[in-house]
């Protein structure tokens, strides 16, 4: 079995994993404590980051995982 089964595999992969680590980094780094927006802005923020994680494992899974 290939590693990459073509060649979007080989692009979709990394982008999820940095997708994936740019939210993990932005949830880790608490950039909301710095913002002047009150907890509406807070949770937007926790939110954002999360989807970001998600989108970026949804992608990992879809361009890897599934097959076409």
């Amino acid at each position: 079995m290939e590693l990459f089964q073509d060649r979007l595999d080989m692009v979709g992969v990394p982008v999820g994993i940095f997708l994936a680590i740019v939210g993990l980094g932005n949830l880790a780094g608490q950039p909301w404590q710095y913002s002047a927006g009150g907890a509406p802005v807070m949770i937007l923020q926790i939110i954002g980051s999360l989807a970001a994680i998600a989108i970026g494992l949804g992608l990992i899974y879809l361009v890897h995982f599934v097959d076409a």
